[in-house]
């Protein structure tokens, strides 16, 4: 379909709620609001259109209070056009109010887009640990284990953090977030889904640190057209 971006973004516009969970449990009482004024904070994705599809309630409500970098770790070149996409990831990136200076896109043949492409954890550290550090990087916020969509991917780019940030090669300071995963069910429920998650956490059934809603939906659809080759 022609433009089944613009049908998401409907549907996505429906439901603007993003879950984040703190990856180490030792990080369990700090909280991203009570970063120092304008921390600088990178949200890292695996493709071009990631940052519209599962994270735009994040982007909203940090950049108020945070400056926002972002690296994505492919140009989606799965179907030959990642010059286009880049070009893409960019437009988006402007919708959302981040800097062109302070988007980084991978392009390395070891971090190809496509589920058949697994992606190792020292590749993705030779581009992600420089980065933190000469942008000062305070925290990170990316996927979740399952990696929201499960695809490979994403859940290559969660364990290459959570690796190294056993391994200390991101250091301590530096705090890591992941987007929860949710079921279809709270897809779908709209701005219900705000309530539930929050009477969830009141009665200690899940846990999570931040759960952000959209105030201005149409948003997300904004970002989705800005990736319209992905329109099928």
């Amino acid at each position: 379909m022609i433009f089944l971006h613009a049908i998401l973004g409907l549907l996505a516009a429906l439901i603007p709620l993003s879950l984040l969970r703190l990856m180490q449990k030792a990080d369990a009482t700090s909280s991203l609001f009570g970063l120092e004024q304008r921390s600088n904070v990178l949200l890292l994705i695996a493709h071009p259109d990631d940052e519209a599809m599962f994270f735009v309630p994040t982007v909203e409500a940090l950049r108020k209070q945070h400056s926002i970098f972002l690296m994505c770790l492919s140009n989606g070149d799965y179907a030959g056009l990642g010059t286009v996409r880049e070009k893409e990831l960019l437009r988006s990136g402007s919708l959302l109010k981040i800097p062109e200076d302070q988007i980084s896109i991978v392009d390395d043949p070891g971090l190809q887009d496509g589920p058949e492409n697994p992606w190792d954890d020292q590749h993705i550290a030779y581009f992600l640990v420089p980065y933190l550090k000469s942008k000062n990087i305070s925290t990170i916020v990316t996927f979740d284990g399952y990696g929201i969509s499960g695809h490979p991917n994403h859940i290559d780019t969660y364990k290459a953090v959570v690796e190294l940030k056993r391994s200390m090669q991101i250091p301590k300071s530096v705090k890591a977030y992941s987007l929860e995963s949710v079921n279809l069910f709270r897809k779908f429920l709209g701005p219900l889904g705000v309530i539930e998650a929050e009477v969830l956490h009141l009665l200690g059934i899940e846990k999570r640190d931040h759960t952000f809603a959209l105030l201005d939906p149409w948003m997300v659809a904004r970002c989705l057209w800005a990736h319209r080759s992905q329109a099928v």
